[in-house]
């Protein structure tokens, strides 16, 4: 399964791929990624650990419901997730470590602003390319 993090970073370093290879969909996916926006401010506002984590992994999976509908990203998804490394099966004797209480807030407020800096520029992005779409058609 992609965790946030993992999804963040196949987005961020595959942006101008994305672009070019969604071409005239471009723009759909900027407005409705970019509607997400908000989402990622509110959990890098938020104060409560358990509760940012909580509302970065909704509003990631929003983004992911969002992605999905999209070829090429749903195939740069599988791609990553078929890359990240599985956990190892348990062995006999070996214990693995207990999960930490809280979550690390500080890096949930990271990923949340990254994600928040990323979608701002999909949306920017794709306006402009709307902008320009709509001055052709508006100018002979």
């Amino acid at each position: 399964m992609l965790d946030a993090k993992t999804v963040l970073d196949a987005l961020e370093s595959d942006f101008q791929a994305i672009e070019s290879h969604l071409g005239p969909q471009w723009t759909e996916f900027g407005r409705r990624g970019g509607d997400l926006a908000d989402r990622f401010k509110a959990v890098a506002d938020e104060s409560k650990p358990t509760a940012a984590a909580r509302a970065l992994e909704s509003a990631v999976n929003k983004l992911l419901k969002i992605c999905w509908d999209y070829q090429y990203i749903g195939e740069l998804l599988d791609q990553v997730e078929g890359a990240s490394p599985k956990p190892e099966p348990e062995t006999e004797g070996t214990k693995r470590s207990p999960p930490p209480d809280e979550p690390d807030i500080v890096e949930v407020k990271e990923i949340a602003n990254r994600y928040y800096s990323l979608l701002t520029r999909l949306k920017e992005t794709a306006d402009q390319k709307k902008g320009k779409a709509n001055d052709r058609r508006t100018h002979p």
